[in-house]
């Protein structure tokens, strides 16, 4: 029973540890769109608006890499008005690129490429402590895509299962034993314990 509640808690440890990377990816996009909005959208409307894509696509494409989805007819949709887009994020799994680490990548340029001065020699206008702020966003994104994807590839260690399954062996070879000597039908409480 020990055993069997030690892996329950480390089960429960990692659920949390996921809950928490996914709700901290989840307030990081929202803060980055609404800096985007107060601070690109202004000047640079087109970049904007494909960030926005960009953070929709990103939670749907993360979703479908942790459990293994095809996420190619949501992309298709949501980045349909972007076909350049739509076909270098479809390329990059292709590379071996994962697309939520594409995704955080491309945000990434999309922030450089719109702060870098027009050819008019006009600065947008993104404070640097803004920049500095977005990056730190996009790197809390980074963080959450990867604890999740170790929570999810690295497996409860095989001494917690092997030690379960041979406890309750144990407990289901001895209980008939113990049942007969209190005088109770054994065959109909074994079979309740073991499919229960």
């Amino acid at each position: 029973l020990l055993l069997l509640t030690l892996r329950t808690n480390r089960a429960l440890d990692r659920l949390l540890e996921s809950r928490k990377a996914w709700g901290s990816l989840n307030r990081a996009t929202r803060s980055f769109m609404g800096l985007v909005c107060a601070h690109v959208l202004p000047e640079h409307p087109a970049a904007a608006c494909l960030m926005a894509r960009y953070l929709v696509v990103l939670g749907w494409t993360f979703k479908g890499m942790l459990r293994n989805e095809d996420d190619r007819e949501l992309i298709d949709s949501v980045m349909s008005s972007v076909p350049r887009e739509t076909e270098w994020l479809r390329k990059c799994a292709l590379t071996g690129v994962r697309r939520p680490h594409a995704i955080i990548y491309r945000l990434r340029n999309l922030l450089s490429t719109t702060n870098r001065s027009s050819g008019s020699g006009k600065n947008i206008g993104v404070p640097p402590v803004i920049l500095l702020r977005l990056e730190e966003l996009l790197s809390t994104m980074e963080s959450s895509v990867g604890i999740c994807n170790r929570v999810l590839i690295s497996p409860l260690p095989p001494t917690y299962t092997r030690h379960t399954s041979r406890v309750l062996v144990l407990y289901l070879s001895v209980l008939p034993v113990a049942l007969v000597g209190m005088g109770i039908s054994t065959l109909p409480v074994v079979v309740t314990v073991a499919i229960t």
